[in-house]
């Protein structure tokens, strides 16, 4: 799959049997790693997920995607199927039920034969798992226990109801929360299968950014940006969903983190910010961009473009294996302290070392460096800042993603602290309140002996960007 592969109608296609196979067999040796004495003779029930209706039984208003550690193991896009992960033969069982034939009526209907043709997997009745269960009588069944490490939510773990006459089944239960570590184990370190589909995501998301800057101007609203990245990747490459939902804010809505409205009519002289990736075969990108809405940044805006850059750049070259996570994100927010001190917004009484302890940072750059990305945009293992202890691997796919950002209500604070107000010049930073932010993100592969980065064909120097913005 990986020489010369075409992506580009895979959306429609779907990706082939193989990439999952790569995925299972990665599963299958890593758990006996992971778990001390683990018994082979263990099956795993996953639960797939499920449409959502609303109102209208007959209408679904909520597109469906999959379930992302059942997706990552079978690749299967369609909802309502359950899996049997076997550790003793190393295959994994689906469980389907069949939609009346009626239903051909109102919408597509997948029969088993076409679901296991398709994954190549085998498939059997979703109402006879309990008596594949007891056919196969392993040592112990499972689900996945535990919550997902990024948002705190419970895991969408499948529920048994044993029948009276099964309760010998109810025996075998067992709590393993290290199958689902595991998991996230597998997923955090992408196989080359996932690093080449993930590249071609974000070189798609490239062209869909690369479309943004030559259409925008002032006049327009900040939804037909976001249209204008969601058609372009819908026309060229077939998507149907968004990687995540399109943050794209001019002027001071530029400022918040995850603004949403996209609604406000841009302005010459405005800065744009666009956080948009494209959701593609299930796996995402996470990218964004910030540029002038007249395609010629002002010297303010380019001070504060370049000073952000500038910690974009220098913060990346210390990704590698083995590097700490938590020491590059140091490195990105010294970076800003000291160019907020050459800027004079900051005073020049205090080292770096002094402002970054006093956490001075934050009122500019209130959030961590990035994250990992891959089937989620905020993808399991989440990164912890406060420890010394996250060390990256080759195979992780990050996001570098450092930012400055003028929000009013949050400078007051420290306006109003005396121990930040010391080394702020105030009367200069309000002259920055109708800023908004500069945020510069890119996904990066972590590889053997350093980095890749997946949008370095972006337009990035405020040279470039002008140049790529010029008809405007």
């Amino acid at each position: 799959m990986m020489k010369n592969t075409d992506y580009s109608k895979m959306e429609l296609t779907g990706l082939p049997s193989s990439f999952f196979e790569a995925n299972r067999k990665k599963y299958f040796e890593l758990v006996p790693k992971v778990i001390k004495d683990f018994d082979p003779d263990t099956i795993l029930v996953l639960k797939g997920g499920e449409e959502i209706p609303r109102y209208d039984t007959d209408v679904i208003y909520y597109h469906f995607y999959q379930e992302a550690s059942f997706y990552y193991l079978t690749g299967v896009i369609e909802p309502g199927l359950n899996a049997a992960v076997d550790f003793r033969s190393n295959q994994i069982v689906l469980f389907y039920e069949q939609p009346a034939e009626d239903t051909k009526v109102w919408q597509s209907v997948v029969s088993a034969e076409e679901i296991s043709k398709k994954y190549s997997l085998e498939v059997q009745k979703k109402e006879e798992l309990y008596d594949w269960l007891e056919n196969r009588n392993p040592k112990f069944i499972c689900k996945l226990d535990g919550v997902n490490d990024v948002s705190g939510l419970p895991l969408p773990a499948f529920i048994f109801t044993f029948a009276e006459h099964q309760k010998a089944l109810s025996e075998k239960l067992k709590s393993e929360p290290l199958l689902y570590i595991a998991l996230n184990d597998c997923r955090k370190v992408k196989t080359l299968e996932e690093q080449d589909l993930m590249k071609f995501i974000c070189e798609a998301t490239n062209k869909c950014h690369l479309q943004m800057m030559k259409s925008i101007k002032p006049g327009m609203y900040e939804r037909d940006i976001e249209n204008i990245f969601n058609n372009y990747s819908s026309e060229h490459y077939y998507t149907r969903l968004w990687g995540y939902p399109c943050i794209g804010g001019c002027g001071e809505n530029s400022a918040t983190l995850h603004y949403q409205d996209n609604n406000k009519l841009m302005k010459d002289g405005q800065l744009f910010l666009a956080d948009m990736g494209m959701r593609f075969c299930n796996y995402v990108s996470d990218v964004t961009i910030t540029i002038p809405v007249n395609g010629k940044f002002t010297k303010k805006q380019k001070e504060i473009y370049d000073l952000v850059l500038k910690s974009n750049r220098e913060t990346m070259q210390l990704v590698k294996p083995g590097a700490n996570f938590r020491d590059i994100d140091k490195k990105s927010k010294e970076v800003i302290l000291e160019g907020l001190q050459l800027l004079g917004l900051i005073k020049p009484d205090f080292t770096v070392e002094e402002l970054y302890k006093e956490r001075m940072w934050y009122y500019f750059y209130s959030h961590a460096l990035g994250h990992y990305v891959g089937i989620e945009v905020h993808d399991v293992n989440k990164i912890e800042y406060e420890t010394n202890t996250h060390l990256l691997k080759e195979g992780n796919v990050i996001t570098v993603e450092p930012g400055i950002y003028f929000r009013d209500f949050l400078l007051q604070k420290a306006f109003n602290d005396p121990s930040k107000a010391k080394c702020l010049n105030e009367e200069l930073i309000r002259t920055y309140f109708d800023f908004g932010g500069v945020r510069i993100e890119d996904d990066v592969l972590v590889t053997s002996d350093g980095f890749i980065n997946w949008n370095k064909d972006l337009p990035r120097t405020t040279e470039e960007i002008e140049a790529a913005m010029k008809h405007n």
